[in-house]
């Protein structure tokens, strides 16, 4: 799936993503994280895989930003997902047009892709220049990643055991009891 959205996005823009580390690791168990509870106060049977990261070094003109992040949607939406969502509140941030950085995310509730395109250049106060120098991130680039929670190895049929009352049920709100 990522790779298929990373080929859509080199088509779009002709920025080459490749893996920030090497594709044998990405499903490691160091990338595996156990869900600390169910969100209403029992044991969740869940685990989450935060993997598969891509970059390119450089940005589209700002002007193309749009359909490079279209191109991605098509791409995610030939593989199950929804359109890449632009994540809202963005600091420094007023809409597409005024932002140096644009994170969006496309999921289908149990897998996701999250794209982020920055200019760091295009802050106009300096402060994403000067992090970018302190912490060794590229001034321009283009990042993608995919995560998805499932349920845990061996737990399939006691999940679906446990899930069996509440099948046709409207879900409720999650407690914070965890």
């Amino acid at each position: 799936m990522i790779e298929h959205v990373a080929s859509a996005i080199t088509t779009a823009s002709g920025i080459k993503l490749d893996p920030v580390s090497s594709s044998a690791s990405w499903f490691a168990d160091t990338n595996w994280h156990k869900e600390d509870g169910n969100g209403y106060g029992g044991e969740s049977m869940l685990v989450t895989v935060n993997c598969c990261e891509m970059q390119g070094d450089s940005v589209p003109n700002h002007d193309d930003w749009r359909s490079l992040l279209d191109a991605a949607s098509d791409a995610a939406k030939e593989r199950g997902l929804a359109s890449f969502a632009i994540e809202s509140g963005i600091e420094g941030c007023n809409g597409l047009e005024k932002c140096w950085r644009v994170i969006a995310h496309a999921t289908d509730g149990v897998q996701w892709l999250s794209l982020t395109i920055e200019d760091r250049a295009l802050d106009t106060s300096g402060d994403a220049g000067r992090e970018a120098d302190r912490l060794g991130l590229p001034i321009a680039a283009v990042h993608l990643t995919y995560g998805a929670t499932v349920v845990e190895a061996g737990a399939k049929d006691r999940f679906a055991k446990a899930m069996e009352p509440f099948v046709g049920l409207e879900r409720p709100e999650a407690t914070t009891s965890d």
